[in-house]
């Protein structure tokens, strides 16, 4: 070291070390970077999502139909959308046909039309395994939505993915303990 020949590497030590944490920052970066989106917005969703209900239609595969009014003024404008869920991520895996699952939605489209365009469900029970949170949901969910939910399966007759609107019930037709 008196000499200075253990100095004599340091300036290509000190290049490597650059070049490794700059590609090694970047490259932590680039995988961060859409990782930490992905917490934010399934976070933003489960915040400002809405609660619907939802019922496994087919177990293979795993499809879910989900009930919700697309409204966004006063007139009813109901739908049900049946899509594919990875419901295998759940707790016990794949439930039977016909299980109730709560599900949150965001929508798109323009809501000065007096109806979103489509909704996009997620399965809670797929994003976590809190059986409190997820009962208490469940709970939340009123039982005419539960009610319109059969109805609306029974009359688009098919398990088939896609978005089908149901016509709104005659309000004399329900009984008050419905709504």
């Amino acid at each position: 070291m008196r000499k200075g020949k253990s100095l004599e590497h340091l300036p290509f030590a000190l290049l490597g070390v650059a070049i490794f944490n700059i590609f090694f920052g970047i490259g932590i970066w680039w995988f961060l970077k859409p990782l930490t989106f992905l917490i934010v917005y399934i976070r933003e969703y489960f915040i400002y999502g809405c609660v619907n209900p939802g019922i496994v239609v087919s177990s293979k595969p795993s499809l879910v139909a989900v009930f919700t009014d697309l409204r966004t003024d006063i007139m009813p404008y109901y739908a049900i959308k049946i899509l594919p869920q990875p419901l295998r991520w759940m707790k016990n895996g794949v439930p039977p046909v016909g299980t109730r699952l709560a599900t949150v939605a965001l929508y798109e489209g323009n809501m000065n039309k007096g109806h979103w365009d489509t909704f996009h469900p997620i399965v809670i029970d797929c994003v976590t395994g809190n059986q409190a949170d997820i009962q208490t949901v469940l709970a939340s969910i009123p039982e005419w939505e539960w009610k319109q939910l059969e109805i609306g399966i029974e009359y688009i007759k098919t398990t088939k993915p896609g978005l089908y609107f149901i016509p709104s019930p005659n309000p004399f037709e329900l009984s008050s303990g419905d709504l």
